[in-house]
């Protein structure tokens, strides 16, 4: 049976997962600092391993703005959805507070 990209990716961000440490998302946009909700227009963007590696592991879904017009997005890596809400800052994902 081949392997599917997809399956690939999936295994690929499994097995660089550090045992006791958290994921680091980033996302395929280029702007710096914190994205707020007019800087992107809705939808979604890619999910990316490193910001060095240009090959999308996942996607993430604008779903609101925070209070300080921050975009709130949830994340898919795969098949899977990725527990909590995001923001962008410097082109990382971190949780939402």
């Amino acid at each position: 049976m081949p392997v599917t990209p997809l399956y690939r990716a999936e295994t690929t961000h499994a097995r660089h997962k550090k045992p006791g440490k958290g994921m680091r998302y980033f996302a395929n946009i280029g702007k710096s600092g914190p994205v707020k909700y007019r800087d992107l227009p809705a939808g979604s963007i890619g999910v990316l391993e490193a910001p060095d590696n240009h090959m999308p592991i996942g996607m993430a879904f604008c779903r609101t703005w925070d209070m300080n017009g921050l975009t709130v997005w949830t994340l898919t890596i795969g098949a899977q959805e990725i527990a909590g809400r995001w923001i962008i800052i410097d082109r990382r994902f971190r949780p939402a507070e």
